[in-house]
């Protein structure tokens, strides 16, 4: 089964659109051309009297041989009517190519009548079919046919051309070929609808079918989905050769974008439109007769139903808000924030899905949906569900809140808000970064206003001939009597290091967080004053330079 199959393919993969007319050849080359066409005759009477004798695969292989030399004699022709057309002075000449063509005109109408009995056979074949697997094959054995026929149809307008081209009368063979349109542009359009309508059936069954079944179901369709997609391409290939010759598609076009929905360059004609519009119109007002008044009270319902969940979505909201603020649970700004609005959108969604119930929306299969999409895109958006996931790192370990002075990830600033992708941060001097949660979270993050004291580290130096205790006593009395510098723990003056121009007193007192830099700044200039008036010098860096002279 599987090789006649094959050899059917390779048989109707044979094209028969000739080629462009050549330019005028040579008395040698036309005679070469002449012996070739001769030659290509009798093997083509041999293999036509073999297929008629033989059976089975060898019936096809023979077929398949003649048909092959048949392409090659018109390829051979083809370059004669292009001489001919160019070079109208051989008689002699003139009349062997008419006769050629009279002779192809014959033969093209008997292989499209082999070709039509052969499809009458394989449709047969596909009704008696019990297994899957047989419906496929004569499925396939009628799609190349059915092309095979096509294009013997425009072999046979291009031959009726070139007859006309030389004066004959053609008028037969194009009235021959305007019917086998109208009868194959009809039959193709009840093939389509009936696929569709097959199609749209089995959905239907498969949507509720046991799972022993529904595998059965699903390959039926698959098999009326690609019977749908040949048939579509073979309407049309044939409405372009009716377009060709000039008969009216627009009906048949009409049902070729229904069945498709592939929009063409022959929507733009006012008779395809025009019909497109009227059945458009014609189905809408029956679906408004018949589904109108439900629909309205179902949009009514939906609406009222979204509204309330909204409204319910900020009741919970504030709800989840007040509790977690009254709650002894020591969470973050941050995370109250976010549990707040999780709670709020989640009562929304749930709202939306119940809306969409309405209209016969199933959620299940939504929600499935939605879950595979969402592992889609999560699997395409991995960064950005790494700073999700540091996002919500953050927010259950809480290294900061909003308001902290953070140093992280290279910058320096006060978080102004963190959301689960990102964090941003307000520089000192008031410039706004946002950056990523993932890099936040994979450095080291120092929370600069964590604590709710902090030790202000200051250094300052003396000379050496200045007096070490009284220095140490004003340093300790500047800070004794600074109102933000706390008592416990104590504060601490120390000398610290012998310089090469100085002596140097470390200066260490512990201050409210919000503190610091007021008492930075405020001990640092006390200290400068209170050493001018005690006469202590601040000593700078210094280098004593020597000079010698030297008499020569």
């Amino acid at each position: 089964m599987f090789r006649v199959a094959n050899y059917m393919v390779v048989l109707f993969s044979f094209l028969f659109v000739l080629a462009a007319p050549a330019s005028a050849l040579t008395d040698n080359e036309i005679k070469q051309l002449k012996q070739q066409i001769e030659t290509t005759q009798k093997e083509v009477a041999h293999f036509k009297l073999q297929s008629k004798n033989a059976k089975g695969e060898g019936r096809i292989l023979s077929a398949m041989q003649f048909l092959k030399r048949e392409r090659a004699l018109r390829e051979a022709l083809e370059q004669l009517v292009g001489h001919v057309n160019s070079n109208n002075q051989d008689t002699a000449l003139n009349q062997y190519v008419l006769t050629l063509l009279t002779e192809q005109s014959t033969v093209i109408k008997e292989e499209i009548t082999l070709i039509e009995n052969f499809i009458d056979k394989a449709q047969v074949k596909h009704e008696k079919a019990e297994s899957t697997l047989d419906q496929m094959t004569s499925n396939k054995e009628i799609e190349n046919a059915t092309q095979l026929l096509i294009e013997h149809m425009q072999a046979l307008l291009k031959n009726a051309k070139h007859l006309q081209s030389m004066g004959n009368n053609a008028d037969s063979d194009l009235a021959y070929l305007d019917q086998l349109l109208e009868i194959y542009s009809v039959k193709s359009v009840g093939q389509l609808e009936l696929a569709k309508s097959e199609i749209d059936d089995l959905s239907d069954l498969i949507s509720f079918a046991p799972e022993e079944v529904k595998k059965e179901l699903i390959a039926k369709s698959a098999i009326l989905q690609n019977k749908k997609k040949t048939t579509a391409q073979s309407l049309s290939d044939i409405l372009a050769l009716m377009n060709q010759r000039g008969l009216n598609t627009a009906s048949y076009q009409h049902v070729l974008i229904s069945a498709t929905g592939q929009v063409s360059g022959d929507v733009f004609n006012s008779e395809v439109a025009l019909d497109l519009f009227q059945r458009a119109s014609l189905a809408t007002q029956l679906w408004l007769n018949e589904n109108g008044i439900s629909l309205i009270w179902k949009t009514i319902l939906f609406t009222l139903i979204v509204f309330a969940f909204l409204a319910l979505s900020k009741f919970v909201g504030r709800m989840v808000h007040t509790t977690l603020n009254k709650s002894k649970l020591q969470l973050s700004g941050l995370l109250k924030e976010f549990f707040t609005s999780i709670a709020s959108k989640l009562v929304l969604l749930i709202g939306i899905l119940i809306a969409m119930s309405q209209f016969g929306i199933e959620v299940t299969p939504l929600l499935a949906g939605l879950g595979m999409v969402g592992f889609i895109v999560g699997f395409a958006l991995q960064d950005t569900l790494s700073n999700f996931a540091s996002g919500l790192m953050i927010l259950i370990y809480r290294p900061f809140d909003e308001g902290d002075l953070v140093e992280a990830a290279g910058v320096k600033g006060t978080v102004s808000k963190l959301s689960l992708v990102s964090t941003t941060i307000l520089t000192l001097d008031n410039q706004k970064l946002v950056v990523p949660n993932s890099k936040i979270w994979g450095d080291v993050i120092r929370n600069v206003t964590a604590q709710t004291q902090r030790r202000v580290d200051m250094v300052f130096s003396i000379g050496y001939s200045d007096d070490i205790p009284k220095a140490e006593n004003v340093l300790m009395e500047i800070l004794s009597n600074h109102k933000s510098v706390l008592k416990n723990p104590e504060p601490m003056v120390r000398l610290h290091t012998l310089n090469e121009s100085s002596v140097d007193f470390v200066v260490r007192p512990w201050v409210k967080t919000e503190d610091y830099w007021n008492v930075y700044w405020d001990v640092t200039r006390t200290v400068k004053q209170r050493f001018d008036q005690e006469e202590i010098s601040i000593p700078f860096p210094q280098r004593d330079i020597h000079i010698y002279n030297s008499e020569s």
